[in-house]
């Protein structure tokens, strides 16, 4: 797992030219979430960190994506499994609920 992480912040680095000896990056928390039909996480962001991000371990077609609300208008993603969604923390998000 530390080694998937590790690959995802390497290319933000990059795309960000960010040099990590001149800062201090750190995995702060971290959970996992498995939702079965009818599972839902409400709407919410994360405080005290700058980004967060999903890793799609199993994601059967026709399951729940991440939807994002910007301005009173809602998003998604097209996330495939073994892919991870990195984005800024303070973007309100949810799972809606699982088919």
């Amino acid at each position: 797992m530390q080694d998937i992480f590790k690959k995802t912040c390497e290319s933000i680095y990059k795309e960000y030219n960010y040099n990590e000896t001149e800062g201090n990056v750190e995995v702060v928390n971290f959970w996992f979430q498995q939702y079965e039909t009818g599972d839902y996480h409400n709407w919410h962001h994360h405080n005290y960190c700058l980004y967060s991000n999903v890793y799609y371990l199993e994601s059967p077609d026709g399951v729940s994506k991440t939807t994002f609300k910007m301005m009173d208008k809602e998003f998604e993603i097209d996330v495939k499994e073994g892919q991870i969604l990195t984005f800024p923390s303070c973007y309100l998000h949810c799972s809606k609920p699982n088919q």
